[in-house]
């Protein structure tokens, strides 16, 4: 009986440890594992497939690192300011993602610590009227909200009008319908989303530009994870490039079929299509 009662507590000392052990190793073990949520700035997508593509690497990224890295994200209003805001978050390490117009990039004064991912397609530039013009001398004289790129605003000067490149996508309806713009040139999903068919019915498809949005990284981001990881979330990206272009053609066919009966849309080699 002596014997039992010295071994007894002994014995339970050495579960107690055993216990606490596992504990501790399971706790250390929890905090290696938790995930790297890392933040991603965008202006509000203007399109299901830019949504969808914003949505999808995100899965990616969390699905192909086995749950170590996790994106969240952070919308914005879209306006003239927001892709500046964008790209100073990540100069000043406020964000480790960001989504921006290419034109928007190649004005501001991008760190050489931010890395281009990939591109999204936003289609063909056209120009939307109130009334039916030409693409030359039809164009001459007139004032035309630009695509915020100075090449629009250089084409809109070869074809003899005037841009007007301050004016974000969700003010055109007002400034046409009070006048202070006689067009606006925009690609074919914001016209349609954006309700500019009732201002402006007539829909020229010149496809003069395009002007893609850029997913950005920050370097300081990328160098944070593993080697392993980082190209991971670049191998991503890429994916998601292909996924947005397939997204976008689908979504801007459905659009122009939407649009029949409610404008006339001209393209420069084809009949009017109503």
């Amino acid at each position: 009986m002596k014997l039992e009662k010295v071994v007894f507590p002994a014995a339970l000392l050495l579960i107690f440890a055993i216990a606490a052990f596992i504990l501790f190793s399971s706790k250390k073990s929890s905090e290696k594992s938790e995930a790297e949520v890392l933040s991603l700035f965008s202006a509000n997508p203007e399109s299901p497939a830019d949504s969808a593509s914003l949505e999808e690497f995100s899965r990616l990224v969390e699905e192909k690192t086995g749950g170590r890295v996790k994106i969240g994200f952070s919308f914005s209003e879209r306006d003239s300011k927001s892709d500046s805001a964008a790209i100073l978050a990540l100069n000043e390490g406020r964000a480790d993602f960001a989504m921006v117009s290419e034109a928007a990039l190649l004005e501001e004064d991008a760190s050489a610590e931010i890395e281009e991912l990939c591109a999204f397609g936003t289609g063909d530039i056209s120009f939307c009227f109130p009334f039916e013009v030409g693409i030359h001398e039809g164009l001459s004289g007139l004032k035309i909200r630009a695509e915020h790129s100075p090449f629009s605003e250089a084409f809109i000067a070869e074809v003899g009008a005037s841009a007007v490149s301050s004016i974000p996508i969700g003010e055109i309806y007002g400034k046409i319908e009070s006048a202070i713009v006689d067009g606006a040139e925009c690609s074919l999903i914001p016209y349609y989303t954006n309700e500019l068919y009732i201002v402006a019915p007539f829909l020229l498809r010149t496809g003069h530009a395009r002007s893609p949005d850029i997913l950005l990284a920050s370097r300081r981001c990328l160098s944070r994870l593993s080697e392993q990881d980082a190209q991971t979330v670049r191998e991503c990206a890429s994916l998601v490039q292909e996924f947005h272009s397939q997204k976008y053609s689908e979504h801007e066919k459905s659009v122009e079929k939407k649009l029949r009966g409610l404008a006339t849309i001209v393209k420069l080699t084809d009949d009017k299509e109503n």
